[in-house]
């Protein structure tokens, strides 16, 4: 897990640049639809800030159980919202195919958290 989250961090440094305003030639050539600058700010944002925290747990082997959470829940809608986009020809299927890292870790993030739930004082109520 360690390993995952340390390789997350640039992921999500390299997904901040690329949703970042500046970039919209870099995205309309992989295929992802334009939107609002001030939405794109806050996307880079949100997007660079969680991978701050996957460096941060990878690096000193403390995971935060709901940050992991949040971020298996981002990175699975994140990836099948491209998945269907795609596949309803709303983007290019280069894009859906870009957001394979994403569900890889999203499905890596929940595994872990239901494996190590004994672990935090039983399973979810």
């Amino acid at each position: 897990m360690r390993a995952l989250l340390l390789t997350s961090g640039p992921m999500n440094a390299g997904g901040a640049l690329l949703f970042s305003p500046p970039l919209v030639e870099l995205r309309r050539s992989l295929g992802l639809p334009g939107a609002d600058p001030f939405y794109l700010w806050i996307l880079s944002a949100w997007v660079l800030a969680f991978g701050v925290a996957y460096v941060y747990m990878g690096w000193t082997g403390r995971a935060d159980r709901g940050v992991l959470a949040l971020g298996a829940w981002g990175k699975g809608v994140f990836a099948v919202s491209l998945f269907a986009m795609a596949a309803r020809g709303e983007v290019a299927p280069l894009a859906g195919a870009g957001a394979v890292p994403d569900l890889v870790m999203a499905i890596a993030f929940a595994l872990w958290l239901w494996r190590t739930r004994d672990e935090c004082g039983g399973a979810p109520a």
